[in-house]
């Protein structure tokens, strides 16, 4: 699991020292050891939340027929009728 480092210290395994706001992997066992006695790491969240695109790009690409906007031809439909 991924975890942000909140306080510096030295990995008494790897002898890695790990800063605060670094992001570093291990396992639950070591997050749970490495926080037995004071909080040094929190875990990150696995599912970052998604951006969501503009709805109305999203409803002209469903528009497009053969490379054609629906809305155009409807447009020179409606001129069409009001010409005759």
């Amino acid at each position: 699991m991924k975890v942000k480092v909140l306080l510096d210290y030295v990995d008494k395994y790897t002898y890695m020292y790990n800063k605060v706001g670094q992001i570093i992997e291990m396992t639950e066992e070591r997050f749970e050891e490495i926080n037995k006695k004071r909080t040094f790491v929190e875990k990150i969240d696995k599912k970052p939340t998604k951006k969501r695109k503009s709805r109305k790009k999203d409803v002209d690409d469903c528009l497009l027929v053969d490379g054609v906007n629906i809305r155009d031809l409807q447009t020179e439909d409606n001129e069409n009728k009001e010409e005759e």
